[in-house]
């Protein structure tokens, strides 16, 4: 079974041209070894890429039925990522965004005991879940007073502080609330030229912000 899942993340690698002979080899290596969690999954990621999102959904919830049998247990926290990036992408939002809310619990409930994840993993993992939380309030026009605090959070674990300055200052502005916006628009361009870019590169990139891209930000 490892030699089948060896070489799916071969084919895998290779790219889009090669995605046929990974999940077949995945395939394979589940039919030898039933709760192969990770080959379940890659072939979840496949068939999202493949935007065959039904096979996605069958396969990513047999990557969690057996996700005790993951070596790597971080790698749960990414299968909770999938499933919710699949329910968006079916225009599902509300239980996409649950899952992203029990990818928070989970890691509140579970951060000491989860030994392979380091802080920056840590911290990263985390920080996305409530960047995309904030996204999807903000997406769907629902942003308020409670649920704009997602980039708050977001930030203070270190995930896109550009962008979420940047949507604390669109919503205070939207409030009329000028000195606070001003204050969070002056951050967003402080951390952009700290990374060499400026605040027409950031509102170019805000363009073209679908859900397909807000899922690839890191």
């Amino acid at each position: 079974s490892y030699a089948y899942k060896a070489r799916g993340d071969y084919y895998r690698r290779k790219g889009n041209n090669y995605y046929a002979f990974a999940l077949n080899a995945y395939e394979k290596a589940t039919y030898e070894r039933k709760n192969y969690a990770e080959c379940y999954y890659w072939m979840a990621w496949i068939f999202n890429k493949k935007k065959l999102y039904k096979q996605a959904m069958m396969e990513i919830n047999a990557a969690i039925k057996y996700k005790d049998a993951l070596y790597y247990k971080s790698l749960f926290i990414d299968m909770l990522y999938l499933k919710s990036e699949i329910f968006f992408k079916k225009s599902m939002n509300n239980e996409g965004k649950k899952v992203l809310q029990e990818i928070i619990d989970y890691l509140k409930r579970y951060r000491l005991r989860i030994t392979d994840l380091t802080e920056p993993v840590y911290r990263n993992k985390f920080g996305r879940a409530y960047f995309l939380i904030g996204a999807f309030f903000r997406r769907s026009n629902l942003l308020n007073h409670r649920n704009v605090t997602n980039f708050i959070q977001a930030m203070r674990l270190g995930f896109r502080p550009d962008l979420c300055h940047y949507f604390l200052y669109e919503y205070y502005k939207s409030k009329d609330n000028m000195a606070v916006a001003a204050k969070h628009l002056e951050s967003a361009k402080r951390v952009l030229r700290q990374n060499g870019k400026n605040i027409n590169d950031l509102e170019n990139e805000i363009r073209g912000l679908g859900w397909e891209k807000l899922w690839a930000l890191r």
